[in-house]
């Protein structure tokens, strides 16, 4: 990212699919050295539809998982999951930590799940914590343009 002048701290635009500007404070974050999205970033995603009850919509590399959904259904600890599609195929994902804030993440083996699956962005979803041979899964109940 130095060629392009994201690896710096300060300001950047992110424009709307309506063309809207939106300016969102870029950090570094301490340690690790990623970048990341800060002020401004949740009513952009907000405005954009990519947030709903605590959810992000955006389908991309990684997906946030709420605390609250997390902590109910024994999902606190990094490991792989499985993750059921809408035909019942079984895709296994890595569920771990987010950087800060506590919360879990499906990483890789989420993207080509959102994929198979139909998943697009802006469109809303939900994922159902079921038990199978005593093993806790996550299956794809609905979606919804």
């Amino acid at each position: 990212m130095s060629e392009n002048g994201l690896d710096k701290r300060g300001m950047i635009t992110l424009l709307g699919k309506d063309g809207t500007k939106w300016r969102v404070n870029r950090l570094r974050e301490q340690g690790t050295g990623r970048m990341s999205l800060g002020l401004g970033w949740r009513k952009f995603a907000i405005y954009s539809k990519w947030l709903k009850d605590g959810w992000i919509l955006y389908v991309g590399v990684n997906l946030g998982l709420p605390l609250s959904f997390t902590r109910e259904n024994g999902l606190d600890k990094p490991r792989l999951i499985t993750l059921l599609g809408k035909d019942g195929a079984e895709w296994v994902a890595y569920l771990g930590w987010e950087s800060k804030g506590g919360r879990m993440r499906l990483g890789k083996g989420w993207k080509e799940f959102a994929k198979a699956n139909g998943l697009n962005i802006g469109e809303s979803f939900t994922l159902e914590s079921i038990c199978k041979d005593a093993t806790t899964m996550l299956s794809l109940s609905s979606t919804q343009s």
